[in-house]
């Protein structure tokens, strides 16, 4: 499959800034209903990225176990989400702010890279989103849904030399 990450990302963007505070960071993960989001300073410069288990993780206010959960809103995240948009910081605490919790890295990809190598960089990273830029300028967002979507639509092919089901069937015992 030819599909290049420009043709599948979505390109209206939304950035939370660092200093906003987290409660404010769920509100806009939740409303948009999007699991992650770059994070950019006051110059709209990009600083790193903010996830809802980011939110999750990091609210020690909110863990009751030490299950982790599925890096995809499951109806308990989007429970405990809304719970940590309702709290009120008390005057006499300092306000956790998106800067505290974030990945203060991105994982990117150019704008003319392959799907399948995206979806490469996803696995080997670990993450559920890649930033796509272009000469160093955020342009889109690719997520793992993206990349379904994509699969759904069109299949990707796997162009690489030794697939991962190949690679198993010699790997010695």
């Amino acid at each position: 499959m030819s599909t290049r990450a420009r043709d599948i990302m979505t390109q209206d963007v939304i950035s939370i800034p660092k200093d906003m505070n987290v409660r404010e960071a769920a509100l806009v993960l939740t409303t948009h209903r999007i699991t992650g989001a770059p994070v950019i300073d006051a110059e709209h410069s990009l600083v790193g990225v903010v996830s809802s288990m980011d939110l999750v993780r990091n609210s020690a206010r909110m863990v009751t176990s030490k299950k982790i959960l599925s890096p995809y809103f499951t109806k308990l995240e989007l429970e405990m989400l809304k719970e940590l948009q309702s709290r009120v910081v008390p005057e006499d605490q300092d306000p956790l702010f998106v800067s505290d919790v974030m990945t203060p890295y991105a994982v990117s990809a150019q704008g003319d890279t392959l799907v399948d190598e995206v979806a490469r960089i996803m696995i080997e990273q670990c993450v559920h989103r890649v930033l796509i830029l272009d000469k160093g300028q955020l342009i889109g967002i690719v997520s793992s849904m993206d990349i379904a979507h994509a699969i759904a639509e069109h299949g990707l092919a796997d162009h690489s030399k030794g697939s991962a089901s190949r690679r198993r069937r010699h790997a010695p015992g």
